[in-house]
């Protein structure tokens, strides 16, 4: 098991500074995180939901042959 090393910083207003920079980064890093998955989610969402008004428009316009290869 790989032990987690402690991070220490000076006692000095230039060692407060840098963690809570680091600390301001960590947070940023998590937020972008989620984000990212948020947008892939999404994505994938508007797509699918594409895919359905393509199918449901082809449909009703009379294009079987199109709509049949489309839903499988």
């Amino acid at each position: 098991m790989r032990k987690e090393r402690i991070k220490t910083y000076a006692l000095t207003p230039l060692g407060y500074a840098r963690m809570m920079y680091e600390e301001k980064q960590a947070k940023l890093g998590k937020i972008n995180g989620v984000v990212s998955v948020v947008i892939i989610i999404g994505m994938f969402a508007i797509g699918m939901l594409g895919k359905e008004l393509l199918i449901i428009f082809l449909a009703n316009k009379g294009i079987n042959v199109i709509t049949n290869k489309l839903v499988g």
